[in-house]
């Protein structure tokens, strides 16, 4: 079973099944992949190839080769503080107890642990010492991914085998291999043995321009799809990119990040094609089922689909139409209605509430609650929102005219959703106020598209775990 996963995106996927005393450090373990992709030019090269993908998927073996060269010492870098954080939360007696337990049943990942814990290993550590530690790993660790990707031949490799044969090259290998850079750099800071012409090649490599890493990134875009026949749709679509600022010590960002994820591998969905006509007759005939507007792609905004969303099967049913018929649309029929994120919902909110005044309308983010907040704070400030357990998750449900939002946190969070709505004026409902929601009809909404978010994630087969 997987416990977490980092798939190049402002989110981290984390295990409803994990036990309580696990989730925590599952989320930090997630989240350092996280912090360390964001922050360094590998990384945020590889998050452009993952948006590209959906348009051109014919690079995927240079993702998966770029992904190979740097994973080892990801999982390095996150296994060794997710479990040496436990000093100073739990106690040195806990951690010495969790690290005979990690040896004991995953050999591998103790492996990642002890690569840096060998060169520090001793009795106790101070709370200074635990703390500069886990700074000075975190920087080499983003320092061995920071490649200055413009001294890289992207344009030249046609195959994987070109990118394998550049790193069998020892130098190539020291100069832009992350995994072997890291190693290089840890032996260096921890143990003193690495040589002084090792640490010149590495520093004159390593792209340190804070500023102008997203250009770096770009331009090494453009080489790598310059053949592709979407190259202006891909260029469009990374061309806004921004990250998440993201901090180690913030606890509530780490499990705000967090979206909920089943280990579900035998439930599949298909999706077939209908005619608007044929789909609006299927949901008047199926008063239960959902209307839903699925997600606008930057770049691909020209291609609006809609799904009539049965819940007595996994199947479904899409056809195209004009966000410019999204009223009339909605007028034909009295399901459920709902829009998956909100870039689609912000462009038409003020039609909807003019033409279809009290009518509910649902937003379904397939995003953690930290990647929602600008469309929360934006949209629905000094409103109101109720908390609904289910067994697996939480339903944040904020109403804001009868629209309403709907996001899925794991169980645990409410102090943490309480306080940050609380920064944009939104309040937990009272009893008259909450009488303003459906329940029923929320969870069944949040049921039939949560499955099918969970099955869509869950189909891609890249990622840190």
């Amino acid at each position: 079973m997987q416990l977490g996963q980092y798939r190049f995106t402002n989110d981290t996927l984390i295990s409803v099944h994990n036990k309580n005393e696990e989730m925590d450090n599952v989320m930090k373990h997630e989240f350092i992949h996280r912090l360390l992709s964001g922050a360094s030019t590998y990384g945020v090269l590889l998050i452009m190839m993952e948006k590209a993908s959906i348009m051109d998927d014919q690079k995927k073996w240079l993702f998966d080769e770029l992904l190979n060269i740097s994973n080892k010492m990801q999982e390095q870098v996150a296994t060794f503080i997710e479990y040496f954080e436990i000093i100073r939360k739990d106690g040195i007696e806990i951690f010495k107890e969790k690290i005979k337990q990690l040896q004991l049943y995953n050999k591998k990942y103790f492996n990642y642990f002890n690569f840096i814990y060998q060169y520090i290993k001793k009795e106790s550590f101070s709370e200074e010492f635990v703390n500069k530690t886990i700074e000075m790993v975190i920087s080499i660790g983003i320092n061995s991914l920071n490649v200055d990707l413009y001294k890289l031949p992207f344009a030249s490799w046609e195959n994987k085998k070109d990118i394998q044969r550049f790193f069998t090259n020892s130098e190539n290998n020291l100069k832009f291999n992350p995994n072997k850079r890291f190693e290089v750099l840890i032996k260096y800071f921890f143990n003193q043995k690495s040589i002084n012409n090792e640490l010149n090649i590495i520093a004159e490599n390593t792209f340190f321009n804070e500023e102008e890493r997203l250009e770096a990134c770009i331009s090494a875009m453009e080489l790598i799809y310059y053949k592709s026949a979407q190259i202006e749709i891909i260029m469009n679509r990374i061309s806004n990119f921004s990250d998440l600022e993201l901090e180690l010590d913030n606890e509530a960002s780490i499990r705000l990040t967090a979206f909920p994820s089943f280990n579900r591998t035998e439930e599949t969905f298909e999706s077939n094609y209908k005619k608007l006509p044929d789909i609006i007759n299927e949901l008047r005939l199926d008063n239960e089922s959902i209307l839903n507007f699925n997600h606008l792609l930057r770049g691909l905004e020209g291609i609006a689909l809609l799904m009539y969303v049965p819940l007595n099967r996994n199947e479904d049913f899409v056809c195209q139409y004009h966000p410019s018929d999204i009223i009339s649309i909605i007028k034909e029929v009295t399901n459920s209605i709902v829009f998956s994120q909100g870039k689609l919902y912000r462009s038409i909110k003020n039609d909807l509430l003019k033409e279809l005044d009290g009518r509910k309308i649902y937003i379904f983010m397939e995003n953690s609650f930290t990647s929602s907040f600008s469309l929360i704070s934006n949209e629905f400030s000094s409103s109101r929102y109720i908390l609904i357990p289910e067994q697996e998750y939480d339903i944040v449900a904020i109403n804001n005219n009868n629209h309403i939002l709907l996001q899925l946190v794991l169980k645990g969070l409410k102090n943490d959703i309480y306080e940050q709505l609380k920064t944009v004026g939104i309040q937990k409902a009272n009893f008259i106020e909450g009488l303003q929601f459906n329940y029923q009809e929320i969870i069944k909404v949040t049921r039939a598209l949560f499955n099918r978010c969970n099955w869509a994630i869950n189909s891609k087969s890249f990622g840190f775990k």
